[in-house]
């Protein structure tokens, strides 16, 4: 019934729709384009391929929301409830879902580009297969997602949450990583070239045959880190905290590692030629 009131009252020109109660409805490619729907509740709906492009939705209630192929281009989803969304294949170009919960959303298939997800609750989300390129994720939390072939590469996850996460062989090469949370994330393999990694928490992170070469590490914790193999040629390490890491075989050439806490790493067989190491360091070499 609400339903039906709201498509005739949009016919007529009406498109303030702020709070209205829209949940449990069901119509596929229903027009909200341009709409204010701010802290409407769309809650359990079932809105495939609808047409919401440049709609404001800020604080509005989707949690479980069905959004397969809708148009979301220049949506305004600050702040919305979007936990356990079905948002496959929708179109999110220029779409804004800051502080946005996306917890458990899908979204697969997805057209993503210039898209904020800046504090954004990711967490259980289903992203795999996704490009976020270049994609503002800073503060997000995207612990336990479905990241399987994404990749992040120039993508600013500055202070963002991906501990325990698989990232191996992902591309991060370009990312802002700056103070994000890598604690016991796996990143064997993964391309992390000129990636800025200062102050980012790599606590016991899997980093074997990381290629890390040019990338910027200053005042990263990646103490109690495996770096086995690890390609750190040309990195600024500078007051990196390297405290019982295990680094044997990795290549530190002309790394700056001074003045690096070393305290108890093993760093044997490791290419340390022309790194700049603090004299105070106490490494184990053999």
């Amino acid at each position: 019934m609400n339903l039906q009131k709201f498509e005739s009252l949009y016919k007529e020109g009406t498109r303030d729709f702020s709070h209205w109660d829209l949940s449990q409805e069901k119509a596929a490619w229903v027009n909200m384009s341009y709409t204010n729907l701010t802290g409407a509740n769309l809650s359990h709906s079932q809105f495939c391929s609808a047409i919401l492009q440049g709609a404001t939705l800020i604080e509005a209630n989707l949690e479980e929301t069905q959004l397969r192929a809708a148009d979301l281009r220049r949506v305004d989803l600050s702040h919305a409830n979007l936990k356990g969304a079905d948002l496959s294949r929708a179109d999110l170009v220029e779409t804004n879902l800051r502080s946005a919960n996306l917890e458990q959303a899908n979204l697969s298939e997805v057209i993503f580009r210039d898209v904020i997800l800046a504090d954004a609750n990711l967490s259980r989300a289903n992203l795999q297969g996704l490009n976020l390129s270049g994609i503002n994720l800073s503060g997000a939390n995207l612990t336990e997602a479905n990241i399987a072939e994404v990749s992040f590469h120039s993508a600013n996850l500055s202070k963002a949450n991906l501990s325990g996460l698989d990232l191996s062989q992902t591309d991060l090469s370009g990312a802002n990583l700056s103070y994000a949370d890598l604690s016991d994330t796996e990143l064997t393999e993964a391309t992390l070239y000129g990636a800025n990694l200062t102050g980012a928490i790599l606590t016991s992170a899997q980093l074997e045959g990381a290629k890390m070469n040019g990338s910027l590490v200053d005042g990263a914790d990646l103490s109690q880190a495996n770096l086995q193999d690890a390609e750190v040629k040309w990195v600024d390490l500078t007051n990196a905290n390297l405290k019982n890491t295990d680094c044997v075989g990795a290549s530190f050439k002309e790394a700056n590692l001074s003045p690096a806490n070393l305290t108890d790493a093993n760093i044997y067989s490791s290419d340390i030629k022309d790194a700049l190491i603090a004299k105070h360091n106490h490494v184990e070499s053999e």
